[in-house]
């Protein structure tokens, strides 16, 4: 049975979306909202964590400890695999790992077919990971363990006590950057070397990184900027409530709170470029892409926002809750004929196990 779904278009005055428009060159215009619906699956048994994905496909952990991968394009399942996980899989380089109790599998993304599985003691299935390059980097409830990715062998290890059960993993520029209840630390990636530690009041989501910016949601309704050559802080903003989320894109760092606003402020040096109140409550980070900004919320499930101005362009509504963030299609995935529509742009995971395929609406026909 398919629901309704209504998408408004949507601005605080009636030039609001044109304005957005205006604002960003024709390749950058705003392209996921309005959109229609290409196709919904309803998975059983249910989801028990967020689904994860590539251009291809979308991965999701159900409640019997399988893995499932569908089509992206039309929803239909093309693998499913017993995978002993209970957390969002991570996908890189055509690859998806999942961590269970005590291991690490690798599966491959197109077939699902067993690639390696290694004993990682202290690991969790709801354990943190980050892959950079050849290596693959999970916390365990000792410290990080690196893994070779081509076939699971350690690399190194470092110990940090009680960290799988509050610390994320974020890795890149070279080295690992963990939080921990205290703070966060970097670890090089190469042999596992401590490069800095930051005393922090509490962290808050998973760190994003940002060029050699480190940005850190703290506990104290924060969000702050460190180097990540030296975890000094670059700059640090207040916010009105918990820290949910950022993105980052040419230089400007959007983040959204619980004070249900939507902030642009400046990677370098922290200055606030705009702010616009949201229409719902958000529910994940923001996605960037292209110069549309999408956030996740309760009602509506999805808004958008130029990127540039912050002036509001759609809405998407639907029913359900979402279970975890909106997967939106890479700016270099698969495009359609041109003018036409770029396929499926959008998938959402609701808690009731429906996975719903969206799709932009083409742009209408000039009138004669």
């Amino acid at each position: 049975m398919l629901f309704a779904t209504v998408v408004i278009v949507w601005g605080a005055c009636p030039h609001a979306t044109s304005a957005a428009q205006d604002a960003a060159s024709p390749a950058q215009r705003p392209a996921l909202l309005p959109a229609t619906l290409a196709w919904e699956t309803r998975l059983e048994p249910l989801p028990v964590a967020p689904a994860a994905h590539d251009e291809a496909r979308v991965y999701v952990p159900l409640e019997d400890g399988a893995l499932v991968a569908l089509d992206r394009a039309t929803g239909v399942q093309v693998w499913r695999m017993p995978a002993t996980g209970s957390s969002t899989p991570l996908v890189e380089a055509g690859r998806v790992f999942v961590p269970g109790a005590g291991s690490l599998a690798a599966l491959e993304g197109a077939t699902g077919r067993h690639l390696w599985r290694v004993r990682v003691e202290g690991l969790e299935e709801t354990a943190s990971a980050a892959v950079a390059g050849s290596t693959i980097v999970v916390l365990t409830d000792r410290g990080l363990a690196a893994l070779r990715v081509e076939d699971g062998g350690l690399l190194w290890a470092w110990a940090l006590p009680d960290a799988a059960s509050t610390g994320t993993v974020t890795a890149g520029a070279g080295a690992v950057f963990v939080t921990h209840p205290a703070g966060v630390a970097a670890i090089d990636l190469g042999d596992g070397t401590l490069r800095w530690q930051r005393s922090l009041a509490g962290v808050a989501g998973t760190p994003k990184l940002a060029g050699d910016r480190l940005l850190v949601g703290t506990a104290d309704r924060s969000l702050a900027a460190l180097s990540t050559a030296s975890g000094d802080l670059a700059w640090r903003w207040r916010l009105g409530g918990a820290f949910v989320g950022a993105a980052v894109r040419d230089e400007v760092v959007y983040v959204v709170a619980l004070d249900a606003l939507l902030r642009a402020v400046r990677l370098d040096g922290g200055n606030q470029v705009w702010r616009r109140e949201l229409p719902t409550r958000p529910v994940a980070p923001p996605v960037v892409r292209g110069g549309t900004i999408v956030l996740a919320g309760n009602d509506p499930v999805l808004a958008t926002f130029d990127a540039g101005t912050g002036m509001p362009v759609a809405r998407h509504v639907e029913p359900g809750d979402l279970l975890g963030p909106p997967l939106v299609a890479p700016e270099d995935g698969a495009a359609g004929p041109a003018g036409a529509n770029d396929g499926v742009t959008i998938v959402l995971l609701f808690r009731d196990g429906r996975l719903v395929g969206l799709t932009r609406e083409a742009p209408a026909e000039p009138t004669p």
